[in-house]
């Protein structure tokens, strides 16, 4: 474990006993892409550019074995990171300067490996007041069985009481990959949850999302294991990135990861507001996610603007700014506009058609975020 520029977490064992491996652990399964893909050569330096594209103010990472890297590469954050019990890699929290950390704190799992990294954040607000708030990197015990599940139900169960009792009555966000589907599958009955969301707890995103579709040489398993889960009396959601469509990742070979996303957990984000009321709202069906929308006051995607957003329409950011009348930049000079038919500037020319886009090196990724692995 080691320090950021936060206050660094004291640590607390939940569930009772000592935490570490359980006599059950098995290794990873191996993807099948490519290896020259799986390099940290190759992925270290996507991944972070992938965290940038967003210019979020709170970053959530689990699996992270290569924090002293990520630390230089994102440096105008502060953070802190705890490793899991017994191995190198864990989780990690990363924040704007702008935002100043409090107390923070670590809790272990007896039942597991597994840690979760809590922190409080204090946000300037007007008459030189600032309000506080909790923030939350946790990833959970995998596993498709309903013992798994169970384990995950008790783990999430124990770490919201004891996170409740560190935040008091500032609100929460966790962020997380807790191996959790909103909805049964696979004959596993959902349990996780649907206890978060009894306790108050409402997610950024649909039951339908997926957020996972690992490519492994024995098998492959697409479902929604990473979450944006808040406190509905502190949080509402205004809009989330939408995650790629099932055909885009279905037409790569070996699913995730591959050339174009370095991860087999596509990230995750979410503009969350503070409420100035502590009333709980009313919300849409069973409180498990938000419509998702874009803002016309939402400022242009710079990425856009460069001729190198990757998601098209689906990105959060508006790829115009009002002038849906003026002609493409990148069609006009003949370098191929990447947003194709979703691009909002003019591509009609003299009776010609888009010009197809050149060959290209396999450095290509997707613009993403926020829950990654």
């Amino acid at each position: 474990e080691q320090k950021g520029a936060g206050v660094f977490p004291g640590q607390r064992v939940v569930g009772g006993g000592r935490a570490g491996p359980p006599a059950d652990y098995q290794r990873p399964h191996i993807f099948r892409c490519p290896p020259r893909y799986l390099t940290w050569d190759y992925r270290g330096p996507r991944i972070c550019e992938e965290i940038k594209r967003l210019n979020a103010d709170v970053i959530a990472l689990q699996e992270v074995d290569k924090w002293l890297y990520i630390q230089k590469e994102l440096s105008e954050y502060d953070g802190v990171f705890a490793a899991k019990t017994g191995f190198d890699d864990g989780v990690a929290l990363l924040w704007r300067k702008h935002l100043t950390p409090g107390a923070g704190e670590v809790l272990r799992f007896s039942r597991g490996v597994q840690v979760a990294l809590l922190q409080r954040l204090l946000l300037p607000a007007e008459g030189g007041k600032v309000r506080a708030f909790v923030v939350v990197s946790m990833h959970l015990k995998a596993g498709f069985t309903d013992h798994y599940e169970a384990t995950r139900q008790d783990q999430l169960s124990l770490a919201t009481t004891a996170i409740k009792k560190f935040a008091k009555d500032d609100p929460i966000v966790i962020l997380a990959d807790l191996n959790a589907h909103p909805k049964d599958i696979c004959g596993v009955e959902a349990r996780a949850l649907p206890t978060a969301f009894k306790q108050g707890y409402a997610s950024a995103y649909s039951s339908d999302d997926y957020t996972v579709w690992s490519g492994w040489t024995d098998g492959e398993v697409r479902a929604a294991f990473d979450h944006i889960i808040f406190t509905a009396t502190g949080f509402r959601s205004k809009r989330v990135l939408e995650l790629p469509k099932v055909c885009e990742v279905g037409d790569e070979e070996c699913r995730l990861p591959n050339r174009r996303w370095p991860s087999d957990h596509l990230p995750l984000a979410s503009d969350l507001i503070l409420r100035t009321s502590t009333r709980l709202p009313t919300l849409k069906g069973d409180g498990d996610g938000f419509d998702s929308h874009v803002l016309e006051s939402s400022p242009v995607c710079r990425y856009f603007l460069q001729g190198s957003c990757h998601y098209a329409q689906n990105c959060i950011y508006p790829h115009s700014d009002g002038r849906r009348g003026e002609r493409c930049y990148f069609f006009d000079s003949g370098h191929a506009c990447r947003n194709g038919h979703g691009c909002h500037f003019l591509h009609s020319s003299s009776g010609s058609s888009q010009r197809p886009p050149k060959d290209s090196a396999p450095t290509e990724i997707n613009q993403a975020f926020q829950d990654m692995e």
